[in-house]
């Protein structure tokens, strides 16, 4: 008979790296239990393909951010497949971070072997921050798929010396940017290292970089030309993706932001050193950004610093050197932004970390050929510790404090059957976007009402709501300050109370209806099932 021998699992890379994808997407099926309420940020862009799918692109780039990213387009799609705005916008960025893992193990395979490859693709996948972020409806997914994409792409010219790889790197670059404007930092790194990857025989350096620099360029020609016009003026390239970013770059440095952000570490920690720290004014925002991306790797920390160390032994290779000099100019631009502008969150030093995963794999590699005779047993180690980090707080509710905000918006639903948008005065975006996000039209949240100058005069305030159209009114005790106790007597005297949400961080939430102004206010038991009480159901 004849005998069939089977491979290895691990010499079978489309396999494993399937059944990876399959454990990342179990994983983010929890989180996404555990997820009752989107990022803040992630409004705006529901709010984006909302507007671009009705055909109303003037008014979309009015509303928060003038610029239109590349993951509002691609909630479109899912939309159209899904019937759910919040649905499509999760469904788009799980596709793009898991898509993400592909150009990776593609790029991992270029420079260590399939186990260090494997390893790296979970170490992605189911690193905690990409984990999460997957959940919310951000420009970050399409962000990292197309900048690994570049990557894996510049490799194969490294490899093949031919120059088309490289067009297509720089569209994937240009589409990377179009998400988050850091990732044009890859584009002068790109270009000024293809003579160094262009060594060797049939290869033309200037033929390398004209077929790098053609669809920047041509991007470029289309910079200051009106895309679309409208009452206020003309909208061209600049205005979508620079004019607000540039905005923020102007601005000065604040360092009363740096400070609370160490007592914040110092109260963490309790550490001397942070104290120290704090004092050390000029080099406050180097320290920061050092602690966000080590925050943002998690438990890579270790890995990462041993890959760094390993990494000179290794920057002969035109493709380490590459990454390197990419990580290197990444962090001078995040740097250059802590100054500048002090707001360093783990979303932006994203930037940094995607080219300085090589670090990761060099230090992944270390670690497997420490031990020869024992690199399955190191490798099975490292693959379980890898898998687990996601699990240390895949059991926890996430964004607990905005639960409130919930709880008020679906008490709000259940009384509005129609689908006319409806005006709250709150300062809680959750709450006017949950009521608000599958209503015709869309509105802009942020044009609603001023809740300030609503509650500026208390006596005045059930006036005021009318005349405004209000038709409902969270009265905040942590927004309110002192003039809450007024401004509650007010509102329990002419207003229909619909709910008290209590809350250890937010203080107490209550929702009021604004009633026509010949109704008086009516009883608690005339009101609606399940709204009456101090605690509306869980959400």
């Amino acid at each position: 008979m004849r005998e069939f021998q089977t491979k290895p699992l691990i010499e079978r890379p489309w396999l494993v790296l399937s059944l990876v994808l399959l454990g990342a997407m179990v994983v983010r099926l929890v989180v996404f239990w555990r997820t009752p309420v989107i990022a803040e940020d992630s409004f705006f862009y529901i709010y984006h393909a909302q507007k671009i799918l009705a055909g109303a692109w003037e008014e979309a780039v009015r509303c928060r951010y003038n610029f239109i990213p590349f993951s509002s387009l691609s909630i479109i799609p899912f939309y159209e497949l899904v019937g759910d705005w919040i649905l499509a916008g999760q469904m788009s960025s799980v596709f793009w971070t898991l898509a993400g893992t592909v150009p990776l193990y593609l790029l991992s395979r270029q420079l260590f072997s399939s186990r260090v490859a494997l390893l790296m693709a979970v170490a992605y996948a189911f690193l905690p921050f990409f984990v999460k972020r997957s959940l919310d409806v951000l420009k970050g997914p399409p962000f990292w798929f197309f900048s690994l994409m570049g990557f894996y792409l510049v490799g194969r010219f490294g490899q093949e010396k031919r120059p088309f790889w490289l067009s297509l790197a720089s569209i994937s670059f240009l589409l990377a940017s179009s998400s988050r404007i850091e990732a044009l930092v890859y584009l002068p790194g790109t270009f000024l290292f293809i003579p160094f990857l262009c060594r060797g025989q049939g290869c033309s350096p200037p033929k390398a970089l004209l077929f790098f620099a053609l669809p920047p360029l041509m991007v470029l020609g289309l910079f200051f030309l009106p895309l679309f016009s409208n009452k206020e003026g003309t909208f061209s390239l600049y205005h979508l993706y620079f004019e607000h970013r540039i905005g923020l770059i102007k601005r000065h440095s604040s360092y009363h932001h740096w400070y609370s952000q160490f007592d914040t570490l110092a109260r963490k920690t309790g550490a001397p050193l942070w104290k120290y720290l704090r004092e050390t004014l000029w080099i406050l925002p180097l320290e920061i950004l050092v602690y966000k991306i080590f925050s943002a790797i998690s438990g890579l920390g270790p890995i990462f610093c041993l890959g760094m160390a390993r990494a000179k032994s290794r920057l002969k290779e035109p493709l380490v050197a590459y990454l390197s000099f990419l990580s290197a100019l990444a962090f001078l631009l995040l740097l250059f932004w802590a100054y500048k502008f002090p707001a360093i969150t783990k979303r932006y030093v994203i930037v940094f970390v995607l080219p300085a995963y090589v670090f990761v794999g060099l230090g992944l590699e270390w670690l497997l050929d420490r031990w020869p005779k024992r690199q399955k047993k190191v490798f099975v180690f490292l693959l379980i510790l890898l898998l687990s980090f996601p699990l240390v707080d895949i059991h926890k509710l996430r964004r607990k404090n905005k639960i409130p905000f919930l709880k008020a918006a679906r008490v709000i639903n259940r009384l509005e059957r129609h689908h006319r948008p409806v005006k709250i005065a709150t300062t809680s975006w959750y709450i006017l976007f949950y009521v608000n996000y599958f209503r015709r039209p869309a509105i802009c949240y942020l044009s609603m009402v001023n809740y300030r100058q609503l509650t500026s005069n208390p006596q005045n305030l059930p006036q005021v709501l009318r005349q405004e159209k209000v038709a409902y009114f969270v009265w905040e005790e942590k927004t309110l300050g002192r003039r809450g106790e007024t401004i509650r007597a007010v509102a329990d005297k002419y207003l229909q109370p619909l709910g008290v949400f209590p809350d250890s961080s937010l203080g107490t939430i209550i929702l009021y209806r604004i009633p026509p102004k010949e109704a008086s206010r009516p009883d608690e038991a005339s009101l609606p099932p399940r709204l009456s009480g101090e605690r509306p159901g869980r959400p």
